[in-house]
């Protein structure tokens, strides 16, 4: 570009500027795109798990592999699900919003076309004017300032290091052919800005009619399914909410792109620049003055600001409607999932309930037949008792009995075989064997007594038992004062009675 060397250095500054700020809306316009088409695909998926939980959940709760519960994993799965997304689209847009993603780019946008706009007002009406210069430094100053407060202060800017101007090609057929540093006439005006912008505003309005009609099928195509859905009955039509859903993504995504404003603007703007270019083509050569030369000029540059400005305007108010409309939805999400949250853990608590209720039931049964149990293991352990107490007594009486006898039956042998035998000491010997024996015979009656009142006691005790209900019988065995659960005991360990018998014995 050495033929472009001597171009003032404003003029270089103010076309970095334009490059800068169109490069960094564009990345802010993609980054706010994405956000928002995250945002909007999270709500659809939202209706989706909340049908799921909602309506299925029973089903797929009971799905089981091998005896393992899959389904309940799943359902829960779907649940946490329903709680994250909107939490995580909570996320993005507070993230938007924090730095400010929309404003940015509608200000970097607005800034660059301004931009734009007085470097070619500085290229062909100020031609010949000693002060352009300043003018452009200040013009520049004043839209850089413009811009920082429309972002609030907050001005981040991604160098620039590409071509300058950027899109220049020498050839048009490839590329923007402005070399973008030479004073122009209003002939390479028209060819340069007006027919370079007609024809991307032809092109561009093109490509959003064909989005905007996709979109409209798809509207009604859901919308459509909806009604299907709903005619069909209670098992199709909680599927209706997805639908609409759909519906309501597709119509926030439409109005989000401005598709409809964008159309309309740009139809009038290649309806404007088709009249100024009609015009000026009309003209014969002496018809071409500096005056019509200025007024297409000044006419092309205000069709496209105006264009600009109410295109700007209009997104501005259109992404503050949306963000309310996101934020009323991500409410509504949020206030859905935690009422499913509450109806899970409802539902969990009342079946945790249920279990409890029967365990609960379950071991009072147990109790019940393990008191009826004890009563009857008590009364034929009492039975036992009195059979081992008459047993042992009636033993002990016998052996004592015996062991009298015998004792008798010695003395009389020591008598007798003794070889010094007197008479007054075989009658004393007798006398007392006698006497002996009849102390063990008085012995052995009393015992005898003792065992019948005991058996006695054992039969009435037995009786007793049997007689009283559950409640008085477990009160009777645990709280007797009489010593009743140390018989209690011995009859539960068999063992232990079998070695107090035996030692007695």
């Amino acid at each position: 570009m050495d033929e472009f060397k001597n171009h003032h250095p404003v003029l270089e500054l103010a076309w970095k500027r334009f490059a800068e700020l169109n490069e960094n809306s564009m990345k802010h316009q993609d980054d706010y795109m994405k956000q928002r088409r995250i945002i909007i695909v999270l709500a659809v998926l939202a209706t989706l798990f909340a049908i799921i939980v909602d309506g299925y959940g029973d089903f797929i709760g009971a799905w089981k592999v091998f005896d393992f519960p899959v389904g309940t994993i799943v359902e829960w799965i779907f649940q946490l699900l329903l709680i994250m997304t909107p939490i995580v689209s909570s996320a993005i847009a507070a993230f938007s919003n924090k730095f400010q993603q929309g404003a940015k780019y509608l200000a970097m946008r607005g800034a660059a076309e301004e931009i734009l706009k007085e470097i070619y007002t500085y290229r062909t009406v100020l031609q010949g004017e000693s002060d352009r210069h300043k003018w452009l430094n200040e013009r520049l100053g004043t839209i850089q300032r413009n811009m920082f407060k429309a972002v609030s202060g907050e001005l981040v800017l991604k160098p620039y290091k590409g071509n300058v101007p950027p899109y220049y090609d020498p050839d048009p057929v490839n590329g923007y052919g402005d070399p973008g540093f030479t004073d122009i006439t209003a002939e390479e005006y028209m060819e340069y800005r007006l027919e370079d912008q007609l024809a991307w505003h032809i092109k561009k309005i093109q490509t959003l009619q064909t989005e905007r009609k996709r979109i409209q099928i798809l509207i009604l195509l859901f919308g459509g399914l909806g009604a299907l859905l709903a005619a069909l009955g209670p098992g199709f039509s909680i599927w209706v909410a997805l639908t609409s859903s759909l519906v309501g993504a597709y119509v926030g995504w439409e109005e989000l792109r401005g598709l409809d404003l964008r159309v309309t603007n740009y139809s009038r703007v290649i309806l404007e620049l088709n009249l100024i270019r009609d015009t000026w083509l009309t003209l014969d050569e002496r018809e071409k003055t500096g005056e019509e030369a200025i007024k297409l000029i000044r006419g092309t540059e205000k069709i496209l600001w105006t264009q600009h400005s109410q295109f700007l305007k209009a997104m501005q108010e259109e992404f503050a409607e949306a963000e309310g409309k996101e934020a009323e939805l991500i409410e509504n999400v949020i206030q859905k999932s935690k009422e499913s949250a509450e109806e899970l853990q409802q539902k969990i608590f009342d079946e945790a309930e249920g279990v409890v209720t029967d365990a609960i039931d379950s071991a009072l049964e147990r109790v019940a037949l393990g008191v009826e149990d004890s009563a009857a293991e008590v009364t034929t352990g009492m039975a036992r008792i009195a059979e081992e107490v008459e047993d042992f007594y009636d033993r002990r009486a016998a052996a004592m009995a015996a062991q009298a006898e015998a004792r008798a039956e010695g003395y009389e042998e020591e008598v007798f075989d003794d070889e010094f035998y007197f008479e007054e000491d075989i009658t004393a010997t007798v006398d007392a064997a006698l006497s002996e024996a009849s102390a063990m015979d008085s012995t052995a009656a009393g015992v005898s007594n003792e065992v019948e009142a005991n058996v006695q006691a054992a039969e009435t005790y037995a009786s007793e038992i049997q007689d009283v209900d559950d409640d008085d019988f477990v009160d009777e065995v645990f709280d007797d004062d009489y010593g009743d659960d140390d018989i209690f005991d011995s009859v539960a360990d068999d063992d232990d009675w079998d070695n107090v018998s035996g030692s007695n014995s």
